[in-house]
């Protein structure tokens, strides 16, 4: 059984670099709406996942095989009556940029679901093992 979401989900991203090479800090923050009906009666929870990689982040996780630092995000809201209807924000708090200037970052953001059945997270997609995380057609971010 496919899903449908019933509109697109948007990202907004502002992402300010200081020129100075001194470390300083800021947040990036995503703003999307969400529109999701008809979600399986299973889906107890949607999630938005941000993560932002640059080479000028010196906070955060590094990835393996990356040549910068990554942070990331995770904001979560309840599902009531198989839908959910909200504006998600999520706000990525930058410890420290070094010497950003001529460097670039790169974000994704993901949207999912939490199963209670399965008792897991998993990104939406029209091609999902699990039925229960198919959405049709898939979210864009």
């Amino acid at each position: 059984m496919k899903f449908r979401m019933q509109s697109v989900v948007l990202a907004a991203c502002v992402l300010a670099l200081p020129v100075a090479s001194a470390a300083q800090s800021s947040d990036v923050t995503f703003t999307m709406p969400l529109n999701l009906r008809q979600l399986s009666p299973d889906i107890s929870k949607v999630s938005v996942y941000c993560t932002i990689e640059s080479a000028a982040l010196t906070s955060g996780v590094v990835a393996k095989g990356a040549t910068g630092g990554r942070v990331q995000k995770q904001e979560e809201f309840p599902v009531t009556g198989g839908q959910v209807v909200t504006t998600a924000v999520v706000v990525l708090a930058i410890g420290s940029l070094d010497n950003p200037a001529g460097k670039t970052a790169f974000y994704t953001c993901q949207l999912g679901g939490f199963s209670s059945s399965q008792k897991s997270w998993s990104s939406f997609s029209e091609t999902n093992a699990k039925p229960v995380f198919r959405l049709s057609p898939s979210p864009r971010i």
